[in-house]
């Protein structure tokens, strides 16, 4: 299990507070200032942190929206002005569909991740107590395979901290997600953004 993003941030936090700060001379009005930054930065961090997606939602409804609304006006103000850029080659062809969406909060996320890791061990542990050596053998398998998967993803999501030995083995975050800039489905064949 990797440590989630407030873990790593609460950690910060402590260590500035409770380390950093302190060995601060009270000379240092400068870099006490400076520290004083960068624990209320992390503080935000620390709130704000699980909020960023569903910020970005909301600025692009509310852009849409802007876009829409001056195309209107545009639309009736005719030939009177000059060209506007159409959207359509601005604007992915997916907002409509993504926005329509209720996606749940990252905590709301998390907890049922966490939920569907529990059933799975369940399932394994019935499983593998059940006699069928059959079922034993299938069942040990697709943990085998999942747990290859969840180590991979673990690596990439800490490659950049320096702890890996072997980094170069190790695909980029946005591969193993299957992010690309111009879709927010996951595509297997062209991952964008690749690092």
């Amino acid at each position: 299990m990797i440590p989630t993003h407030a873990l790593r941030l609460q950690s910060m936090l402590r260590s500035m507070i409770e380390v950093v700060v302190p060995a601060i001379g009270a000379e240092q009005q400068l870099a006490r200032d400076q520290a004083a930054i960068v624990v209320a930065n992390i503080r935000m961090l620390l709130d704000q942190h699980d909020k960023v997606y569903h910020f970005l939602l909301c600025e692009l409804r509310e852009y849409r929206d802007l876009v829409r609304a001056l195309q209107a006006v545009a639309s009736a103000a005719g030939s009177t002005m000059k060209p506007v850029p159409e959207p359509a080659g601005v604007v992915a062809p997916w907002v409509d569909d993504l926005l329509s969406m209720a996606l749940p909060a990252q905590r709301d996320l998390a907890d049922t991740v966490a939920r569907f890791k529990q059933l799975a061990d369940q399932l394994l542990e019935a499983l593998l107590a059940g006699g069928d050596p059959g079922a034993r053998e299938q069942a040990s398998a697709l943990v085998l395979e999942q747990s290859g998967k969840q180590i991979e993803r673990e690596r990439s999501w800490l490659r950049s901290s320096g702890f890996d030995a072997d980094v170069a083995s190790v695909p980029g975050i946005d591969i193993l997600l299957g992010i690309q800039a111009d879709c927010p489905k996951p595509s297997k064949e062209e991952p964008a953004n690749v690092s």
